[in-house]
């Protein structure tokens, strides 16, 4: 009988917590072109609204001993992005922080940027971010914590089932 509370117990913790919802934020969209021999990335809420200000870092090829870059969107949430074209190899540009980043990388050779080769970290794969797995993992805790009072002061579910 104790079991069965219990289990209900976890059951009704879970299906309140557990479940997916919509989220209530706006994620972030990167866009890119090339013009010239620059490329133009355009950053944008899932509202459409430009991301303006954002931070931007360049991170130049790891191999070329150069320091990273900071630079910022303008207020259509745009930045152009051209680099070196005598330091060869893969330069990545970071736009946004926390909750509204992405990530650019970008293959560069003495010919130009390689537009065909650019990959796109999108945001819903897990990379610097809490993963989701801590979110279900305090809910299980939470109801085992639950279920485990309700046998110690005497399972108040009793007059119910």
């Amino acid at each position: 009988m104790k079991f069965k509370s219990l289990f209900i117990v976890l059951l009704l913790l879970m299906s309140l917590f557990s479940f997916p919802t919509q989220a209530l934020a706006h994620s972030l969209e990167t866009f890119y072109e090339l013009q010239d021999q620059a490329l133009e990335i355009h950053a944008l809420f899932s509202t459409e609204e430009p991301f303006e200000n954002a931070d931007v870092l360049i991170h130049p090829p790891s191999d070329s001993g150069l320091e990273t870059l900071q630079a910022f969107t303008d207020q259509q949430g745009r930045f152009r992005f051209e680099p070196d074209y005598n330091i060869p190899g893969i330069w990545s540009v970071e736009i946004g922080e926390d909750n509204h980043w992405d990530l650019l990388t970008i293959p560069v050779s003495s010919d130009g940027i390689e537009i065909n080769a650019i990959s796109h970290l999108d945001y819903h794969i897990p990379h610097h971010h809490v993963p989701q797995f801590a979110n279900q993992l305090v809910v299980v805790i939470f109801a085992l914590t639950i279920g485990f009072i309700a046998q110690v002061v005497g399972n108040p579910l009793k007059r119910w089932f």
